[in-house]
């Protein structure tokens, strides 16, 4: 069930706060997703940048060894709702039917920050990995 959240405010000071049921008529236009620390699980992810320093590796001098991005990996720590748990870990447990048919790939959309799919070979029943797939765009006309 989804609930929006107003509240009225008077001089800084929140003095009336109101949970209805979403509808139509009362949809915001954008909606914030948190999770409660009891109810969350640790994870990790990986967000990867541009393997080459510049648009045309190899024609830096020396090579395009010479034009490696040594820091394009940033693994960062976070915390993800613990009601994905149950389908990450059957994902992971998951056999190919022949070894034409990959196992499904499991896409998030985590926080304003991307998209992102779990890792099947790092990740663990106590350590879920997920890789950083695409950004998100913020809309130049948004005010």
């Amino acid at each position: 069930m989804g609930l929006v959240l107003s509240y009225i405010s008077h001089e800084g000071n929140v003095v009336t706060c109101r949970a209805e049921k979403l509808s139509e008529t009362n949809k915001p236009k954008a909606f914030i997703h948190w999770t409660s620390k009891p109810h969350s699980i640790s994870i990790r992810s990986n967000i990867y940048d541009r393997i080459f320093k510049s648009p045309e590796p190899e024609a830096v001098k020396g090579g395009f060894k010479n034009d490696i991005n040594w820091n394009s990996l940033e693994v960062r720590n976070g915390k993800i709702d613990g009601s994905l748990l149950s389908e990450c870990l059957a994902n992971l447990n998951a056999k190919r039917k022949s070894e034409f048919e990959q196992v499904e790939i499991l896409k998030y959309q985590f926080e304003r920050n991307g998209y992102f799919c779990l890792d099947r070979k790092e990740s663990s029943a106590t350590c879920l990995v997920f890789n950083k797939t695409v950004s998100l765009k913020e809309d130049k006309n948004k005010k």
